[in-house]
């Protein structure tokens, strides 16, 4: 009798849980349906936009890889090429870094045009790595080359002292103490003093008359072991006693 009377209210027990069970869903099943609907799409969309993000990194480090070795491109098309870069790639590390390489180009192009017709392509230079002290302070690596980039463009206008202070700031830069622009800005710190000595000018020595050598010959005081060169169509030999 007692076992029968347990197992009556085991059965109403459970009837009543799934009696609950079966009115919760009937109350709130079209927003758990559509619920689970929203979150499988909002997991696709996220999977979606990681692939996409993560794909156009890579597409981005393959295109900076491609105008790295471009070494037999022009340099005012180089220089062009990276711009374009950096106003396109979706990575900011690699739009900094491209316009780096664009200003480098523009100080060929200076070295290449020579102090006068070359002064555009330096102011550019210039212009370019301030763009990335202002537009990606947030990139070391970045900044670091540019203020590379401004030490070169001083040196270029003999203003020692800015170019000291580029090269410095570059060492200040604490993550990128161990990438070769560090090593580099140390090595021209230290050349810096000699590049700032002014230039020495060998005076052109003086060259004796033909006249006078052949008075010198005449008198016996030329020596045969004397180092000069005379042209071979000199001859006074007719002249001899």
């Amino acid at each position: 009798m007692k076992t029968e009377r347990r197992h009556d209210l085991q059965h109403n027990v459970l009837d009543s849980e799934v009696t609950k069970v079966a009115d919760f869903f009937r109350k709130y099943g079209n927003q758990l349906f559509w619920g689970a609907i929203i979150g499988v799409a909002i997991i696709l969309v996220v999977v979606f936009a990681r692939n996409t993000f993560r794909g156009r990194q890579i597409e981005g480090y393959s295109r900076y890889g491609r105008l790295h070795a471009s070494v037999e491109t022009a340099p005012a098309e180089l220089a062009g090429a990276w711009l374009e870069f950096a106003q396109t790639t979706h990575n900011k590390r690699l739009a900094g870094l491209a316009l780096v390489e664009a200003g480098n180009n523009n100080l060929v192009l200076f070295l290449e045009g020579g102090a006068v017709d070359g002064q555009a392509f330096l102011a550019e230079a210039e212009e370019l790595f301030q763009r990335v002290l202002s537009e990606y302070a947030d990139k070391p690596l970045a900044v670091a080359k540019a203020h590379f980039g401004l030490s070169t463009v001083a040196k270029n206008r003999r203003d020692w002292d800015a170019a000291r202070s580029e090269l410095e700031a570059v060492l200040a830069i604490e993550q990128v103490t161990s990438t070769p622009v560090t090593a580099e800005a140390r090595a021209m710190l230290d050349l810096l003093p000699s590049l700032a000595e002014p230039v020495a000018f060998v005076s052109r020595p003086s060259i004796t008359p033909m006249e006078s050598l052949e008075e010198t010959y005449l008198r016996g005081e030329w020596g045969l072991d004397e180092d000069y060169d005379l042209p071979g169509e000199f001859d006074f030999t007719d002249q001899l006693p």
